[in-house]
């Protein structure tokens, strides 16, 4: 071998050993740090149809570069992110809870949560369940609340909506893995499972804090995607400033949108009669406001014709006229913000901070049905939330 040759075999041994040391020192200075570590959301198919994450797991939640919101976060024994496990056979009156990532709620420890809130003020007299996965819309729901009044026997329900909870309803506009889309079938909507199969590589990225910092805190698969298809905005965000978000979900909606958009609301109820049929005295529906609007009335126009406020106020018209709970969370963030500038989310992150969560709660629980269902009498059941929702010690 020439000197050459030598020259640059060695050049090469040296980066790759050298890059070898550097990607060890970050596994093991990583491995100190709190990295996301995923839920592990479980295979879903026509045999397994309800989406869960792997069960009996307590992780670690962090958000970006810098691992901010870094949180505990506890898997129970069904699956879902709760403190609490489920008990099918438990004879106590009970409260389903089912949202998205509201109701997941990483961010937040689950004490302070609409559902530990709750269950707190509930005590020994009954329980709270809550069953929810970030990114799940409306036609998702459906599914929790059948195994909620099915396997579980929960005697109400409260569902959190939000602004992506409609369009991502429809399979036209999104198909995740996992949950349960409306699909347009003929001339009407039908309910259609997209199926999901791990990734083969996710047990090697489970065992590498490396590997899951790069995937689940920097989010790389959706940087490169994003690069890939010649977009440089942030996620979410396909045509950069071009486009207007209320709600989470982009402002601007057709004819065709809201239309289609209405029909899933409507197939949802009609769904929801058959294979969830609580009373509907029983069920409430916990609608998100629109915040920019609570806040300051900037963009007003743009804010008060959004697809979210169109079609949040469809969704409460439909809910009030077939008998359900409405909690419309507008006026009730807006008369608190303006009387001492609480706000309701994280300065980061859109998802509702503690404060959120306490507002739901507190409507929720002077609804009639909450004291109802677990024989509090108004006093008690006033003292116990004036008491307010605790920690807990790992909090």
């Amino acid at each position: 071998m020439g000197s050459g040759r030598r020259t640059v075999v060695f050049a090469v041994l040296s980066m790759a050993i050298g890059l070898a040391l550097v990607l060890l020192v970050a596994e093991i200075v990583l491995r100190f740090m709190p990295v996301s570590s995923g839920l592990r959301s479980q295979p879903v198919n026509a045999e397994n149809p309800v989406f869960h994450f792997e069960a009996n797991r307590t992780t670690t939640y962090s958000a970006g570069w810098n691992m901010r919101h870094a949180t505990r976060v506890h898997v129970n024994n069904a699956g879902y992110v709760n403190d609490e496990d489920y008990e099918a056979g438990e004879k106590t009156p009970l409260i389903a809870v089912i949202g998205d990532s509201y109701i997941e709620a990483l961010i937040v420890p689950h004490p302070l949560t609409l559902q530990g809130c709750l269950a707190q003020w509930a005590g020994k007299k009954g329980r709270v369940y809550s069953l929810a996965a970030s990114g799940a819309p409306l036609s998702q729901y459906l599914i929790w609340a059948k195994q909620a009044y099915e396997t579980y026997r929960a005697d109400a329900a409260v569902f959190v909506v939000v602004g992506n909870d409609f369009d991502e309803s429809l399979a036209q506009y999104k198909q995740a893995p996992g949950f349960h889309h409306f699909r347009k079938v003929d001339n009407h909507l039908e309910l259609e499972l997209i199926p999901a199969v791990p990734p083969r590589l996710r047990d090697l990225v489970y065992s590498s804090a490396l590997a899951r910092y790069l995937v689940f805190n920097l989010q790389l698969p959706s940087v490169i995607q994003r690069l890939s298809q010649g977009r440089s905005g942030p996620p979410g965000d396909e045509q950069g400033a071009a486009k207007r978000f209320v709600g989470n979900t982009e402002a601007a909606a057709s004819n065709e949108k809201l239309s289609i958009s209405r029909r899933a609301v409507d197939s949802f109820f009609s769904e929801l009669q058959k294979t969830a049929p609580w009373q509907p005295a029983s069920v409430a529906f916990v609608v998100d406001a629109i915040r920019p609007f609570v806040y300051d009335g900037r963009d007003s126009e743009v804010v008060r014709s959004s697809y979210f406020a169109q079609m949040r106020d469809y969704f409460m018209m439909r809910a009030r006229a077939l008998g359900y709970e409405v909690i419309d969370l507008h006026p009730l963030f807006a008369q608190i913000h303006h009387r001492d500038g609480t706000t309701f989310e994280f300065a980061d992150d859109a998802h509702w901070s503690e404060q959120g969560h306490r507002v739901a709660a507190e409507a929720v629980a002077g609804l009639p049905f909450y004291g109802d269902l677990f024989g509090m009498s108004a006093g008690e059941l006033r003292d116990r939330i004036s008491a307010g929702c605790e920690p807990g010690p790992d909090s």
